[in-house]
């Protein structure tokens, strides 16, 4: 609970990979009352915010140290109910790999919540309610293909929803592509952009503006 700047409190936890073996998140996404991660090996976790404040022990009785232990130790796992649903993710050529996921968006396509991921094998895309990816590819705009992803914003540009995924096309350069996903299961590519060579670190979208971060 950060309502005081000065003296963050910690107000809720939950396991969402028992070790670096069971899972590893790499990035998360707040959106109202979830919360939203890419956990490679176990796909894309949707957690109950409300939850994780519910079964949280407060300082300092035994419960803490032994919730505090279950958090810590490999192998451990406290309140791990609080992850409501878990979107597989798999490489459609090996669907026995899991593909590493590297960042995580969420917006409102049509009054449904879509999961953008960006991931080694492009860009993912998923339906919160049906608990499923409904596109899994290489984003492609004027000629070039994206390969591998490692950065996703989403936005309503006008009354469009769109993904700028930034990432790497065949060549080995460096992109970013902006694609509207106004039907998920049918992206298009609506524009390309070179970023001189530099590797995109992050997304932020805020009105018109997208801020780029290198």
């Amino acid at each position: 609970d950060v309502t005081n700047p000065q003296a963050p409190e910690w107000v809720g936890a939950g396991t969402l990979s028992s070790g670096a073996t069971d899972g590893t998140p790499s990035r998360i996404k707040m959106k109202g009352e979830k919360l939203y991660a890419a956990t490679w090996r176990k796909g894309i976790q949707v957690v109950d915010i409300n939850q994780l404040k519910s079964g949280f022990v407060p300082c300092c009785s035994a419960a803490y140290f032994n919730m505090s232990k279950d958090l810590n130790l490999d192998g451990g796992s406290f309140n791990s109910g609080a992850v409501i649903s878990t979107i597989d993710v798999i490489d459609p050529v090996s669907p026995s790999v899991k593909p590493w996921m590297r960042d995580i968006s969420v917006i409102d396509v049509n009054g449904e919540s879509i999961i953008a991921v960006a991931s080694a094998i492009g860009l993912v895309l998923a339906n919160e309610a049906q608990v499923r990816v409904v596109y899994s590819g290489q984003p492609s705009h004027g000629g070039r293909t994206m390969v591998y992803a490692y950065a996703v914003e989403t936005a309503l540009i006008g009354s469009r929803p769109v993904v700028l995924v930034a990432g790497i096309d065949a060549t080995g350069q460096n992109i970013l592509i902006v694609v509207d996903i106004t039907n998920p299961e049918h992206p298009i590519g609506s524009m390309t952009l070179a970023t001189r060579g530099l590797a995109i670190a992050d997304i932020e979208i805020e009105g018109d503006k997208a801020y780029i971060g290198f």
